[in-house]
């Protein structure tokens, strides 16, 4: 399971980033609190998949050493504000592009780099949300979607 992969690399929290101990971690998480993610789900749903991520590793920065990319997982508060155009998305001009139906039923989750995201299926199948590079499936599940991820990088990109 990917998850226990990426475990080693939760930090106590991000302040902690910048320490000699971390510098050359391969990702940098960190945790995420349950009364943070209930109350974002006050106002929105977090996928299954996603909830369960929050929970067990958090949020977070992948490839942190890569300075092309923000390879960066939404926190929960983010993930909120970004997919109901709150704060600073609420006039970013590049939330245009989200807007389109074909995005309806999913989340943004992921930033891959300034105003381009990764989506997840809103609702699950199973217990599986399907990842999303614009209009095209690139994994059937979040879980399926980090274990190539993890050792690929942006393979999505590619193909």
């Amino acid at each position: 399971m990917i998850y226990k992969q990426l475990k080693k690399y939760v930090l106590p929290n991000e302040n902690d980033r910048k320490k000699e101990i971390y510098k050359n971690f391969k990702h940098h998480f960190f945790p995420i609190s349950d009364s943070e993610i209930e109350l974002v789900k006050k106002e929105i749903e977090i996928p299954f998949e996603l909830d369960f991520f929050y929970r067990h590793i958090g949020y977070g920065f992948f490839f942190q050493n890569n300075k092309d990319n923000s390879d960066r997982l939404l926190d929960a508060i983010s993930f909120k504000q970004i997919n109901l155009r709150q704060d600073y998305y609420k006039y970013d001009p590049d939330m245009e592009l989200y807007n389109s139906s074909i995005f309806r039923n999913k989340y943004i989750f992921y930033e891959l780099c300034e105003g381009t995201y990764l989506h997840i299926d809103k609702k699950a199948i199973g217990s599986q949300n399907a990842i999303y590079f614009f209009e095209r499936k690139i994994a059937n599940s979040l879980e399926d979607f980090l274990l190539r991820f993890n050792t690929e990088g942006h393979y999505f990109e590619y193909g």
